[in-house]
């Protein structure tokens, strides 16, 4: 059959997202909302009970005075348009008890900061408190500097003249630098989770090498899982249960409290194998915002970091150890399921403002860019980027080392830093070990967890993230071939055209690409694919498809106005009509591919301004070839 693929195309030059966030500090808040303009239509209103709206941009765009939804329109020659909208905000949620949506053209500039003021001003917090709370909610958010130097204003009549400003403005760059010397003075725990072979002890090394502000610790729950698992083979089984607690819940409740005014590191690093937490219950871990001080003790802050590798390579590595674990590889001893799952529990919690971020990292960009990973790894947990970071001494390390380290760590002992890190030493004449049947079944198995994992991790472009580039901006990208982007879908097209002429900014001191979107509802864009509907990062098609092999393929171009496609049948038409005549087998049919179209533009709440191109392929082919009789034929 010949396959079907609906993606979308930059249209216009604005940018903005199709969603508002609900923004809270406490649950007082539970009806103030920040979004884009399309978030401040009828449809959109209704869907979340919102019944009034403070509009922050020109104008109002046409939207319909509904009887029973109010608006406040904010003059955009208003010097200072917090005041009137925080009078305007406080008599909804308060008086009237109502839901209000703060919204401008794209939600990340002027109603931004019309919500941040509304946080400081209502719960009394900080101008960086206040950011970070929205920001949270909604991160693409990005006042003008003009209204974020009103509002460092507006803190100090706040909270009283001559105060440190919380937050500190360069460029366009915003530095929190609010931390009062309570929280300065709780200590953090960061849990490196991770699976076997991913340079997790490469990475406890570094963080080691800060010095006295941090201790490591490695592996603290292995006697808890190996005591949980009496049937798992290791040579040092028994001298680990003798020497290390294998109560899992109390090596946890360790890990956590602090002993008040105690001299312990303000940092600790426990590197985490994730699957050792099989059978405990690592909520205690996870490390609630705001932990209480009781007795002598307190809770450290916690922050979680996932590290984890291309599964191909940690396959080969994990068979090579087979002597000390006895084990095949399977999608259990890789931990990325524990992995994920974590980590999805993680990001839902942080988008209720429970606990901060996780933070991913993709091993094979550590290796290749440790300065950079490191230094954005840092600013992400809000410590200081130290240079020591980069290198350790060779060889043991009795006092950071676990006990299975002389079965484990011959090459991390080896190395001095992450660039000495090959991938798996070549086994055959082609230069790459052979993999063999069942290896290749669990890599099919891993890559799924690995490429969710991957989206999110430093340095990874979200849009493409199966990209063999990053990022990170290096010497051959600042000039020439190397500063062109690749388009990695029609919906980059507009964007890519601006090649070597893409300014670089900084963003926490790395060199990073600025955005390519010229419409930023196509960053999360769901595209049809032959059957059904796949995030942007996962619409793909195979390396054989007909397409790809020789271009053999016909299209046609929407355009939806109105919520109305134009010319739809039309299209379609002419689109069969090409596709007869390129002798296509197996068509899909016309009402099949008039649903694929319908439902793309509904699942993505497009209804206005869109483009997208609909394409038929003869289909993929049974091997590398131009003759359309190597088409797989299927129905």
């Amino acid at each position: 059959m010949s396959d079907l693929k609906v993606t979308f195309v930059d249209n216009a030059s604005r940018q903005y997202d199709v969603s508002a966030q609900q923004v809270m500090i406490d649950s007082s808040l539970h009806g103030l909302f920040l979004g884009d303009r399309d978030a401040a239509s009828m449809l959109q209103l209704k869907h979340r009970g919102i019944t009034d709206v403070v509009n922050c941009q020109k104008d109002q765009w046409g939207l319909a005075k509904e009887k029973d939804v109010e608006y406040l329109c904010i003059d955009p020659e208003l010097d200072d348009p917090f005041e009137e909208a925080f009078a305007w905000i406080e008599d909804v949620l308060e008086k009237k008890k109502r839901s209000v949506l703060v919204h401008c053209q794209t939600g990340n500039g002027k109603a931004a900061a019309v919500v941040i003021y509304y946080l400081m001003k209502k719960q009394g917090v900080s101008l960086a408190d206040a950011h970070r709370s929205v920001k949270q909610a909604r991160t693409r958010i990005m006042p003008r500097p003009d209204l974020v130097r009103l509002l460092i204003e507006k803190e100090q009549m706040l909270r009283g003249i001559g105060t440190r400003p919380s937050l500190r403005l360069e460029g366009r760059t915003i530095e929190y630098q609010d931390q009062d010397e309570d929280e300065k003075a709780r200590h953090l725990l960061i849990n490196l989770w991770c699976g076997p072979r991913t340079l997790s002890t490469a990475t406890m090394y570094a963080f080691a090498q800060r010095g006295a502000d941090c201790h490591v610790v490695d592996e603290p729950l292995y006697a808890s899982y190996l005591a949980q698992n009496p049937s798992i083979y290791r040579p040092y089984r028994d001298e680990l249960l003798a020497a290390q607690d294998s109560d899992g819940d109390a090596v946890m409740q360790r890990l956590m409290n602090v002993s008040v005014g105690s001299d312990e590191p303000k940092i600790v690093v426990a590197k985490q194998i994730a699957k050792q937490t099989v059978g405990l219950n690592i909520d205690a871990l996870i490390g609630l915002e705001g932990g209480d001080t009781k007795g002598t003790s307190r809770k450290r802050k916690v922050r979680h970091v996932f590290l984890f590798r291309d599964p191909l390579d940690m396959i080969i590595c994990w068979d090579k150890k087979h002597d000390v674990h006895h084990e095949d590889c399977s999608l259990e001893a890789t931990a990325f399921p524990q992995m994920v799952s974590f980590f999805s529990k993680l990001s839902q919690m942080s988008r209720k403002g429970l606990v901060a971020p996780p933070i991913a990292v993709d091993s094979e960009l550590l290796k290749t860019h440790p300065r950079e990973v490191l230094t954005e790894l840092c600013h992400r947990l809000d410590i200081p980027f130290k240079e020591e970071m980069l290198s350790w001494p060779a060889g043991p390390k009795p006092h950071i080392d676990g006990i299975w380290a002389q079965y484990w760590y011959d090459s991390v002992h080896r190395s001095t830093g992450f660039g000495e890190f090959d991938s798996p030493a070549a086994t055959t004449s082609l230069g790459y070990p052979m993999l063999s049947e069942e290896q290749k079944e669990v890599y099919r198995e891993t890559l799924p967890f690995y490429m969710l994992l991957r989206r999110q991790a430093i340095g990874v472009d979200a849009l493409n993230p199966g990209s063999c580039t990053t990022s990170f901006v290096s010497s051959q990208l600042q000039g020439g071939e190397g500063a062109a982007t690749a388009a990695t879908t029609a919906a980059t097209t507009n964007a890519a055209a601006a090649g070597g002429g893409e300014k670089l900014t900084l963003d926490h001191g790395i060199p990073m690409r600025a955005a390519s979107l010229a419409d930023a509802r196509n960053a999360n864009v769901l595209v049809w694919v032959g059957s059904r509907l796949y995030p942007r990062e996962q619409a793909k098609v195979s390396a054989f498809d007909s397409s790809v092999q020789g271009g053999d393929a016909c299209w046609e171009g929407l355009r939806v106005y109105n919520g109305r496609v134009f010319m739809l049948e039309e299209h379609l038409s002419r689109l069969f009509d090409s596709a007869k005549a390129l002798a296509f087998a197996n068509l899909p049919s016309r009402s099949f591919v008039r649903q694929a179209v319908l439902k793309t533009f509904a699942a993505n709440g497009m209804r206005n301004d869109v483009h997208a191109r609909v394409t038929l392929s003869r289909g993929p082919k049974i091997t590398s070839s131009m003759n359309p009789s190597k088409t797989h034929t299927h129905t």
